[in-house]
C-alpha cells in the first residue's frame, strides 16, 4: 500500500512512518519542517533500507496535498501534522488551531477530490481534559482545558462530520495518544530531531537536566489524589503509538465508517516517579523546581485501552524503565552525532 504520513519527519509521524515501511508499505512523507529537519527522512530511508520520499510543505495546502495523493497514488493517510505542544498552545493559541482544525479541512477536501478514503488521524489524550474516571476510555466525556485539546477535538468533530455525510466512502480511525515519550532503539529518531526546535515533554526535559544542558526540570505541583502531589500521567512508548497507527490501519480494511480508540499503557506514573526512573537509568541527580499549576493542564489522564486490546490486538510493550531509557540513548546519541558533524565541518 501507498501511505501518505503527514508530518512524517516529527515526533510521531517518523517513528510510525518507520513501523509502516518496515511492514512492507510504501511510504510517503509530508512536511513542513517546522519542527523537525530534512536529515529525518535520510535517517528513516537507512533505518528501513527503503525510499521514503519527501515532501516539504504545509498541511493547510489542499492543492499540494493533492498533488502528492496523485502523484505517489496514495491508498491511505495517516495524519500525524498538527500543533501538538501544549505550552505552545496556551501561548499561540491561533497558531494552533490553524494547524490542527484548517489543517484536517485542507486534508479531508484533498482526499475526497483525489478519492483517497482511508485516514488515521493521530489526536490525543487533551480531547478529555480532567479525568473524572480513574481510567480514561473512549466514551469519557470530552472537556479540553487547554487549545491544544479544543483545536484536536475540533478537528475530530469536522472528521466525524465529514463520515456521518458519506458513512460507506469513508474508513477513518481516530487515535487519541497518552502521553507519547521515547524514542527508536536506534537513538536516531526521537521527539526532538528540529534544528530550532525544543522538545517540550517531560521526557526531555529530563534528559537536559541529566545531561547538564539544563539546570532543574519545572515540576507542576497539584495537590491532588496521588501518592507526592505530582500530576498522574500515562507514558507510552512512541513506537508502541506508532504500532497503533499500523494495526489501525490494517483494521481499516474490514471495518469502514469511523473508528475512536485510546493508545495508553493504562499504568498510573506520577511525574515525580517519572523524575525517579529517568534518574535511575541514567545515572544522573535530576533537580526538579516546583512551578505554579496551570488551569490548562490537568492532575490526571491514565488510558483504558481495551478497546484497542480487543478490536486492533494492540497492546503496549514497554515498560517506563524502557521509555526512559530509549530517551536517554537517544539524547546521548545525539550528542555523539553532532559532535561528529561539528568534526566534520571544521575539518
Amino acid at each position: 500500500m501507498n501511505i501518505l504520513v503527514t508530518g512524517g519527519t516529527g515526533y510521531i509521524g517518523s517513528h510510525t512512518a518507520l513501523v509502516l515501511s518496515q511492514a512492507g508499505h510504501n511510504v510517503v512523507l509530508f512536511d513542513n519542517l517546522h519542527q523537525s529537519n530534512p536529515q529525518v527522512a535520510t535517517r528513516l530511508e537507512a533505518l528501513s533500507d527503503k525510499p521514503m520520499p519527501l515532501v516539504m510543505g504545509d498541511v493547510r495546502d489542499s492543492t499540494l496535498l493533492s498533488c502528492t495523493l496523485l502523484h505517489h497514488e496514495v491508498n491511505a493517510v495517516v495524519h500525524c501534522a498538527g500543533f501538538k505542544g501544549l505550552s505552545a498552545s496556551i501561548v499561540r493559541p491561533l497558531e494552533s488551531y490553524a494547524n490542527n482544525v484548517q489543517g484536517m479541512l485542507s486534508l479531508l477536501q484533498a482526499m475526497k477530490v483525489c478519492d483517497t478514503p482511508v485516514l488515521v488521524f493521530s489526536s490525543s489524550a487533551a480531547v478529555y481534559g480532567e479525568s473524572f474516571a480513574v481510567l480514561q476510555d473512549e466514551r469519557h466525556p470530552t472537556v479540553p482545558t487547554s487549545p491544544l485539546g479544543r483545536s484536536l477535538l475540533q478537528a475530530e468533530t469536522l472528521l466525524t462530520d465529514a463520515i456521518a455525510a458519506d458513512s460507506t466512502l469513508w474508513r477513518a480511525a481516530i487515535l487519541r495518544c497518552f502521553n507519547p515519550a521515547g524514542a527508536h532503539d536506534s537513538g536516531l529518531v526521537s521527539d526532538s530531531s528540529g534544528l530550532h526546535y525544543i522538545a517540550e515533554g517531560l521526557m526531555p526535559k529530563l534528559g537536559r537536566v541529566a545531561a547538564g544542558d539544563a539546570p532543574f526540570v519545572p515540576m507542576h505541583i497539584h495537590h491532588a489524589d496521588s501518592p507526592d502531589g505530582t500530576a498522574v500521567r500515562d507514558f507510552t512508548h512512541v513506537m508502541d503509538i506508532a504500532r497503533g497507527h499500523l494495526a489501525a490501519l490494517d483494521f481499516l480494511a474490514d471495518n469502514p465508517g469511523l473508528h475512536t480508540f485510546n493508545l495508553g499503557r493504562g499504568n498510573a506514573c506520577t511525574l515525580a516517579e517519572a523524575v525517579s526512573a529517568y534518574q535511575a537509568v541514567s545515572g544522573q541527580l535530576i533537580a526538579s523546581r516546583p512551578v505554579e499549576w496551570s488551569p490548562e493542564e490537568v492532575s490526571r489522564c491514565v488510558a483504558n485501552a481495551e478497546r484497542a486490546h480487543e478490536l486492533l490486538g494492540w497492546r503496549p510493550h514497554h515498560s517506563l524503565a524502557a521509555i526512559c531509557e530509549s530517551s536517554w540513548n537517544h539524547l546521548l546519541t545525539q550528542k555523539m552525532v553532532n559532535a561528529a558533524e561539528t568534526r566534520g565541518v571544521r575539518n
